[in-house]
């Protein structure tokens, strides 16, 4: 949807969002398949899959940092932001390739995407304050509705025997999704 109408002529921010949506919908496919079918599947299909998901999950982090330097900081500084996102994911990603897929794997993976969330945050508060970009303001809301759903998600809540704290995460989630695509339509090129 962030290309309808005028596609690839939309601001680089812009497309940026795109690639990194269709990054986080390939992670819920991954994501969905492991949890949804681990007896078809077997552990080491599971594990592959797992890993496959953290790379993605990593490079969505990425273009979304890249999209929030794009928009949010002044050209001159924006090669310098890109070359510190590049060598944060390429660090991630080489060490990640090191690590067999368990559970600490992922939660390395969700150290990464925090970490960059947090920067996303810094940037899109630095655009609100000094550009009053309306988009950063989507983007901002989008990150703490965010940090609601990975608190319920921490918080290992059981509601009934089908729906637990991760089923409530991924719902809340939608609604921060919601408000980053809000804000990115809103988004445009420094």
């Amino acid at each position: 949807m962030l290309f309808k109408g005028r596609g690839f002529h939309q601001p680089v921010a812009v497309q940026l969002w795109a690639a990194a949506f269709g990054c986080v919908a390939i992670a819920a496919v991954l994501g969905g398949t492991c949890h949804g079918f681990p007896q078809v599947l077997g552990e080491e299909a599971i594990g592959t899959l797992w890993q496959l998901l953290l790379y993605v999950l990593s490079f969505a982090s990425c273009l979304m940092l890249s999209s929030s330097l794009k928009s949010s900081i002044p050209r001159r500084w924006q090669t310098w932001g890109w070359l510190l996102v590049g060598s944060k994911s390429f660090i991630y990603l080489s060490w990640m390739g090191t690590r067999p897929s368990t559970q600490d794997a992922f939660t390395y993976g969700v150290v990464d995407y925090l970490s960059a969330m947090l920067i996303v945050f810094v940037l899109e508060a630095r655009a609100t304050l000094y550009l009053n970009t309306a988009g950063a303001r989507w983007i901002l809301l989008g990150i703490l509705i965010s940090a609601v759903a990975i608190a319920l998600q921490t918080s290992g809540v059981k509601f009934a025997e089908y729906f637990n704290h991760n089923d409530l995460y991924h719902l809340v989630q939608m609604v921060a999704f919601y408000y980053f695509y809000q804000g990115a339509t809103l988004t445009k090129d420094q």
